[in-house]
């Protein structure tokens, strides 16, 4: 389940009841060390944190002259890391925040902190 929920981005959460530590702990161990490729654990309270940071996020796309460009202004109002962008169409590059990861329809931002941020975007051709 693990696997397919990775292949399409999904979530898992796992929970292990505490009540035979001898067996549980082991295998559960042994689950964390077989992770997917890009695939990471975390506890609830990180994964709490990263949500609530992602859900008071604004941003604005703004067109430019150029078809080819455009602008995506950012507030980030609480300190976050590993948000993504998809986009339908391939991205080239963007220029105005150091770290951030350029995937083919992907922006995937560095850690920020409260700040905002404007981006400029490149499409591919």
């Amino acid at each position: 389940m693990i696997e397919a929920n990775a292949r399409n981005g999904s979530i898992n959460v796992w929970l292990v009841h505490p009540n035979d530590p001898q067996h549980k702990a082991p295998a559960e161990e042994a689950l964390l060390r077989r992770l997917p490729a890009g695939v990471k654990a975390s506890d609830l309270i990180t994964f709490a944190r990263f949500w609530r940071a992602r859900d008071k996020l604004t941003w604005e796309p703004l067109p430019e002259r150029d078809s080819s460009q455009w602008t995506l202004k950012l507030n980030v109002n609480e300190p976050v890391e590993g948000l993504t962008f998809e986009f339908q169409r391939e991205l080239m590059s963007t220029e105005g925040l150091a770290g951030v990861r350029v995937e083919a329809h992907r922006l995937i931002l560095p850690a920020m902190e409260r700040q905002e941020v404007v981006l400029q975007v490149r499409n591919a051709r």
